[in-house]
């Protein structure tokens, strides 16, 4: 193919290619492990109940756990959905500054699990998951710029892994860790 493809492989490492019949490159980011649930407070990996979409539609969370399984905790597609709703709806800022209006403005209840636990997701989060994304994105930015392409060249991008099969392209896009070119 003379086409130009990413391939992305999420989770602890980022690994990444970009390349057509002619020529590959690769890399690999050591993204941390945000994206498989690990260093988040109410963090799991992608197993049954694990909060794996997350919305807010006038005013009310809207959650879907994997296997539909009553929530346990938060995997990292379900990150990604909470800070793209979140900086949607005002609730984070820009800088990733936690917005809430709340009695704890560092922490927003994303659900409960079946006994009635809360599930939290906090300022400290949203922080292991930028460095996660700076992580990804600069690698793509510099396999981009050492294929010497523009994001409008490529045509095919594939996400591959756990994380990578359940996230929402919408929301990847929103939070930058994909350019808006990629969608």
């Amino acid at each position: 193919l003379d086409q130009v493809t990413v391939l992305i492989d999420l989770g602890t490492n980022g690994e990444m290619a970009i390349g057509n019949a002619g020529r590959v490159l690769c890399t690999s980011t050591a993204a941390g492990p945000a994206f498989e649930g690990a260093n988040i407070s109410c963090g799991t990996g992608s197993v049954p109940g694990a909060i794996s979409r997350f919305d807010i539609e006038a005013g009310a969370i809207m959650i879907r756990t994997i296997g539909d399984a009553p929530p346990i905790g938060i995997c990292g597609s379900g990150v990604v959905d909470i800070i793209a709703a979140g900086l949607r709806e005002g609730m984070i800022d820009r800088t990733g500054r936690m917005q809430l209006a709340s009695e704890n403005p560092d922490c927003m209840l994303v659900g409960k699990t079946a006994n009635g636990e809360a599930i939290v997701f906090t300022q400290k989060d949203v922080r292991e998951f930028q460095l996660a994304k700076a992580a990804i994105r600069s690698g793509l930015e510099i396999l981009l710029r050492e294929f010497g392409c523009c994001w409008s060249d490529v045509a095919a991008v594939y996400i591959a892994g756990g994380f990578g099969a359940r996230i929402d392209v919408d929301s990847a896009v929103a939070v930058g860790l994909l350019p808006v070119e990629l969608r």
